[in-house]
Parts: C-alpha cells; sequence; structure tokens
C-alpha cells in the first residue's frame, strides 16, 4: 500500500507507518511541509488516494502532519533558501541586537542581506558570515490588532 500510494502522488512524503497508541491503529504520515494551506491540500490528495487503493475492513485513523518549521540551516545551503524567512543568531550584534529574522534576499561570499521589519518599516541590513553562529527557518507570525470591549 504504501508504495503504490508514493507512485500516485507528486510530492515527498518524509515518512509512513502504522502505529498503535492507546490501543488505536493510526497510519501516520509526515510530510516536509511548512504552509498549512499546502498541508491541507495534500492532506485531502492523500486522503482520496487511500479511499482509492486501500479497501479493506480495518479500522485506522489518518494522522497527516508536519515536519514543522524550524530546521538548522548550514550557512554552505543558504543560497537554497533565498527568499525564505530566516532566523540568525550573531557573535557580534547589529543595532544592538544579536538575534535577527527576515527574508534572506541576499547571499554572497562573505555576507548576507535580510529584508527585516523594525517597527512597521521595512529595511535591509548585512551581515557578515563570520559573524553568524547559527541559521534556521522559522514561521513568520502576524501580531493580530487586539479586540477590547
Amino acid at each position: 500500500m504504501f508504495q503504490e500510494l508514493k507512485k500516485k502522488i507528486d510530492f515527498e512524503i518524509s515518512s509512513i507507518q502504522f502505529v498503535k497508541r492507546d490501543g488505536i491503529k493510526y497510519l501516520d504520515i509526515e510530510i516536509p511541509e511548512t504552509d498549512l494551506q499546502k498541508i491541507e491540500h495534500k492532506s485531502r490528495i492523500i486522503s482520496n488516494i487511500l479511499d482509492e487503493i486501500y479497501l479493506t475492513d480495518q479500522n485506522y485513523y489518518l494522522n497527516i502532519y508536519s515536519t514543522g518549521t524550524e530546521k538548522e540551516v548550514k550557512i554552505d545551503n543558504l543560497n537554497l533558501f533565498l527568499n525564505s524567512y530566516l532566523f540568525f543568531e550573531l557573535k557580534k550584534q547589529i543595532l544592538d541586537k544579536n538575534k535577527w529574522e527576515g527574508t534572506l534576499i541576499e547571499n554572497n561570499n562573505d555576507h548576507v542581506v535580510l529584508k527585516i521589519n523594525k517597527k512597521g518599516r521595512f529595511q535591509k541590513i548585512t551581515i557578515l558570515k563570520e559573524n553568524i553562529v547559527f541559521v534556521k527557518t522559522t514561521a513568520r507570525l502576524r501580531k493580530e490588532a487586539k479586540y477590547e470591549k
């Protein structure tokens, strides 16, 4: 069943396995996706295909989940993350901070350029690669206006 499912979809599955938790059978499928709408779309595709190929009287719950939004990024692989939202931890502060989040817009031999949102105003900062301690992907969260009665 697993091989047939993988043949019928045009996107990657990180892992797929049956597991039993608290006496209940689950089909756990992990997909490398961070966008909630894409996860929902791919979940519907997987569910429809399973309905076609896996006709059985066995009961199980389908559990499709993401590998998550935060993954470490190697400095050598930053070109793969151009136009992605990333978190940088630095050795030395830039503009009084050693942790920055923003969109990677440029990756050069010795530095990167990050587009940041500084109190509602967008600006670019340049970070020397020798100043980078750690880089990871991260989710961009929007601050919602608070509703008060």
